[in-house]
């Protein structure tokens, strides 16, 4: 082989040498370590961050979660074929909780005190405050007519009802339903986003005025905290004067809502992105068995 190479190349010199592969083992085996966990992750990992949604839920909520009955009716019923049930039950039901558990019984009234203490020159953040807590303050009702719209007490929900049922035994009626499953979803993950914005303003806001470095501002965070505080010794939450422990300060109570919020936006915005996987695995599955 070597005197060919010569002969070829004209080039008395040239030289062959054979090189032998050489093996990571080491890197090979973290390789495929790596895959086998990978894999074996994807297959509990529905499980892991369900457990992880439950755990999380019960550090906030002091009583069970009220459920929006129209919606679980229709999780219940007999799914048309080639359809999945309406996904966006579960990040409506925390949110619509979260307002009435929370917000409307004892932050509401206690955000529109933090305003009064914002200095004229932080306009905007009382304008937030002010506003944002306002749009909470319907979310309730909003999400209570969007349930209704299941129900079959309502024009609405008769009108869902009924073709669900046409749905059920005509395959030609499969697509209007579809198409009005599909309205409804775009319609559920527009609210959720909307007041879910709010939320994150919010937050955002606490941290504005807790890192803010006016003395009289500071001064006011300074008072006694609010007086419903209700189920914050509930929330095992870390807080400047220890875990569970209820805040003394103004600015203690901002803390404690912050902590809460960040949990609250975690959990909706989870299971809003376990809504988006369900919907495209569902669209998959439907192309490869028309496929």
């Amino acid at each position: 082989m070597a005197d060919l190479l010569r002969v070829g190349y004209n080039d008395p010199f040239y030289r062959f040498i054979a090189y032998t592969p050489r093996l990571k083992i080491k890197d090979f085996y973290k390789n495929a370590i790596t895959l086998r966990v990978l894999d074996e992750l994807d297959t509990s990992f529905a499980a892991i961050r369900n457990e992880y949604l439950t755990i999380s839920k019960k550090k906030i909520f002091r009583n069970e979660l009220r459920p929006l009955i129209n919606l679980e009716n229709e999780r219940s019923s007999p799914p048309v074929a080639g359809m999945t049930h309406f996904a966006a039950t579960d990040a409506l039901t925390t949110l619509y909780n979260f307002i009435l558990q929370w917000f409307l019984p004892q932050q509401c009234e206690s955000l529109r005190m933090v305003a009064k203490i914002i200095p004229p020159r932080m306009r905007d953040i009382e304008n937030n405050l002010l506003f944002k807590s306002a749009s909470l303050e319907d979310a309730a009702g909003e999400i209570e007519r969007f349930d209704e719209g299941f129900s079959p007490e309502t024009e609405d929900g008769k009108s869902y009802l009924r073709l669900q049922r046409g749905a059920l035994q005509d395959i030609t009626q499969q697509r209007a339903f579809r198409n009005l499953m599909a309205q409804r979803e775009r319609s559920a993950v527009e609210i959720i986003q909307r007041y879910l914005d709010d939320i994150t303003v919010l937050h955002e806001t606490f941290d504005v005025i807790l890192g803010s470095k006016m003395e009289a501002l500071q001064e006011e965070l300074r008072r006694p905290a609010p007086q419903n505080r209700i189920g914050f010794d509930a929330l095992q939450m870390k807080s400047v004067s220890g875990e569970g422990v209820l805040p003394k300060t103004l600015g203690d109570y901002l803390k404690a809502l912050r902590i809460q919020y960040t949990s609250i936006i975690k959990i909706i915005k989870l299971e809003l992105l376990v809504h988006q996987e369900e919907s495209v695995t569902h669209s998959v599955q439907t192309i490869k068995a028309k496929g």
